[in-house]
């Protein structure tokens, strides 16, 4: 059995960190590696997450790295979209989690902007120190972004993926 992953994709609203966590949950399980995806929306649908004041990520990064560490420690792979992670507290989840990884997608304000809208501009917005991985998505194409994040997979496990029959959309991708 493989030591457990925590990936956690952060990054502006816009920049692409949903569709990437998405695809290499599909890729994961196609190889029948099982993990776990939850980002504070699908998590609050069965979690009460309590109050938070608008735009505080913090709280909700807490929340989130909790359940990624208590199923880590399961040996349960755990694929988490967090927009804002204060560097502390991925410091803090690099020592906590040994499998831990960070990845950054690095999309330019203005990209995520007219991806998103305005209020992407506006978002607060703490850029990581020192994530395992930055993947960009504003001058590739989304197979691009993903293989970025499974070849840093298979170094860590030393295996070699297989992606089937998954589509990746050879065009840039304006979701996020």
């Amino acid at each position: 059995m493989y030591n457990s992953l925590s990936i956690w994709f952060s990054g502006r609203p816009g920049s692409g960190k949903r569709t990437i966590a998405r695809y290499v949950q599909e890729i994961l399980e196609y190889n029948n590696i099982d993990c776990e995806y939850f980002q504070r929306d699908t998590v609050s649908k069965h979690l009460d997450l309590g109050p938070r004041p608008l735009g505080d990520g913090d709280a909700d990064a807490q929340r989130l790295s909790w359940l990624a560490s208590m199923l880590n420690k399961h040996n349960v792979n755990t694929i988490v979209v967090s927009p804002t992670m204060k560097n502390e507290l991925a410091i803090n989840l690099r020592e906590s989690i040994p499998g831990f990884c960070e990845v950054f997608v690095d999309t330019p304000v203005e990209v995520c902007s007219q991806r998103e809208g305005q209020w992407a501009a506006k978002a607060h917005f703490e850029e990581p120190e020192d994530p395992e991985l930055i993947v960009y998505t504003h001058d590739r194409n989304i197979a691009s972004s993903v293989s970025m994040v499974t070849s840093y997979i298979e170094q860590y496990w030393d295996i070699t993926l297989d992606f089937g029959e998954i589509d990746l959309l050879e065009e840039v991708q304006t979701l996020d």
